[in-house]
């Protein structure tokens, strides 16, 4: 998306990030035919063929080859289901297993190599599961992707600091409420760790719609409007930094526990030649 960004300077559409460099490159096209032909298409694709593989309906090297060309997929998905409309011949084309979850456990370990448990292992692993007459969300990848492919879309399109700071706090609303409704995971801490970080990123919207607003009406912060200002860069300091710092802080644990068991064996070893001599 940044190789698409332009700027208007004198009535010249020019990228934002080398003016000499006038807009609709090559390159610019380009972007545009990847974004349009794979990343928007892979999101669905990675949708439905999350279901279908889980369901037994394709196998997991078709689902490779689908994550890999997701827009021929999806046409050729379409393709089958307007046949499959029109024919209203069913049989022979799907693989279902309704008795319980028990049996369709049972049935998609029979019908399932070892490949494709991996694939669904990797897939839908922390994901709730189809059981007793509810819907699963083994397909939540998708909507995780779908999820920032929407962030980055409107941060780049819209140029107005003001306008897409609002639009951002909006989204990321949406969708802590989407995930408290949906409770996607298996766990009840990821289901709690992933409500603390979208909280976490509606607050950081909510302080950058406090800090744009100034700046797009061309007001200079003085006094206590500048310390507002501040304290809102630094709450947003804090909290983007939180998961990094405590990050560091158990990397750092871990290395100087390795350090302390090796002095310890270095210890150890040394005392055996000591009583051996």
């Amino acid at each position: 998306m940044k190789l698409r960004h332009c700027v208007q300077i004198q009535h010249v559409s020019r990228w934002f990030y080398d003016a000499e460099i006038t807009c609709h490159q090559w390159w610019q096209e380009a972007s545009l035919a990847a974004i349009v032909a794979f990343l928007v298409p892979f999101i669905f694709t990675l949708y439905f063929a999350s279901l279908q593989l889980y369901q037994g309906q394709i196998s997991a090297k078709i689902f490779l080859l689908a994550c890999v060309f997701p827009l021929p997929y999806l046409l050729l998905a379409f393709l089958v289901y307007v046949n499959k409309v029109i024919s209203k011949s069913r049989a022979g084309q799907e693989m279902k297993c309704k008795s319980s979850t028990a049996d369709r456990e049972e049935c998609n370990e029979t019908s399932s190599s070892t490949v494709e448990h991996s694939v669904l292992e990797v897939l839908t692993a922390p994901f709730r599961k189809p059981q007793d007459g509810r819907s699963g969300k083994i397909h939540w990848e998708s909507v995780l992707i779908g999820r920032r492919f929407l962030l980055i879309m409107i941060g780049s399109v819209l140029k107005h600091a003001f306008l897409r700071s609002v639009c951002l706090t909006i989204l990321c609303l949406f969708f802590l409420l989407h995930h408290m409704s949906r409770k996607p995971f298996v766990h009840f801490r990821d289901n709690l760790a992933e409500t603390v970080s979208l909280a976490t990123l509606v607050v950081i919207g909510i302080l950058n719609v406090g800090v744009t607003s100034y700046y797009s009406m061309g007001v200079e912060t003085s006094g206590v409007q500048s310390q507002y200002v501040l304290i809102f860069l630094w709450t947003e300091a804090v909290l983007l930094s939180l998961v990094p710092v405590l990050f560091a802080v158990f990397v750092s644990l871990s290395l100087v526990s390795q350090l302390v068991r090796l002095v310890i064996i270095l210890i150890k070893a040394a005392r055996r030649l000591v009583f051996k001599s």
